[in-house]
């Protein structure tokens, strides 16, 4: 990690990490599906008929 190299301790690495893996987290949980919910609409709209 970059960080590492201009930082003297640990705790600095370690709150940039955790909040990169809130910030992934979040864009997975909420983000996402609120972006492709209305593909999904569309696309069961638009389905053929088996």
């Amino acid at each position: 990690m970059l960080l590492l190299l201009f930082t003297k301790g640990w705790l600095l690495p370690v709150l940039a990490q955790a909040g990169f893996v809130v910030l992934l987290g979040s864009q997975t949980m909420v983000v996402a599906p609120r972006l492709r919910a209305p593909r999904l609409v569309w696309a069961a709209v638009h389905a053929p008929e088996d």
